[in-house]
């Protein structure tokens, strides 16, 4: 991994359509690649955003992400520009989306990754993500793709991701109160 640049994570904002739609174009070819007319669709619907900006206020990535339902989240795309990729601003990215879908709730997210995109698959296996099936030319250019999904937590058999997901469970409860209530009801 290269040394990390100090990057900001922070709230999409309108202003930032612009750069996000030139990262896209830049991290998937076009037959892949979200128009900036689809990326501001899903950012002025249900979606959201988290971008990451260098201290010179330029973009290197983002994620936009959304609840599903009650309990499902989906992470709609993730782009690193090539020169700040392998330096674990993904994975940020990713955890940062996770932890904002955690606190609306969700419990299982999907997403899905191009079977040809071996070094994301291993980003996102290492944050909990689990082959469910794979949907035969998912995209436009007839490619194939890999839909993940995190699994619930009782479930996983990797001890870094039980610890995550009881740390998100934990601000889940403190988030909306649970945990003192919990804690009274235990203590009477």
């Amino acid at each position: 991994m290269q040394a990390s640049i100090a990057m900001k994570l922070r709230d999409y904002r309108p202003a930032d359509l612009e750069s996000i739609s030139c990262i896209e174009q830049k991290c998937f070819p076009a037959a892949v690649a979200s128009s900036r007319e689809t990326l501001q669709r899903m950012l002025s619907g249900s979606a959201s955003a988290i971008v990451a900006e260098t201290p010179g206020g330029e973009l290197g990535g983002f994620v936009v992400y959304r609840k599903v339902n009650r309990v499902t989240g989906s992470l709609l795309t993730l782009d690193v520009l090539p020169e700040h990729r392998r330096r674990g601003l993904g994975g940020r990215l990713v955890s940062a989306a996770k932890e904002r879908l955690a606190e609306m709730g969700v419990e299982k997210i999907r997403l899905r990754v191009s079977t040809d995109n071996a070094a994301a698959q291993v980003m996102y296996e290492r944050l909990d993500f689990r082959r469910v099936r794979r949907d035969q030319a998912f995209y436009q250019d007839g490619s194939d793709a890999w839909v993940l999904e995190t699994m619930p937590w009782a479930w996983s058999l990797n001890p870094a991701a039980v610890w995550t997901r009881m740390r998100e469970r934990l601000r889940h409860f403190r988030v909306t109160g649970r945990l003192r209530r919990f804690q009274e009801r235990d203590q009477s």
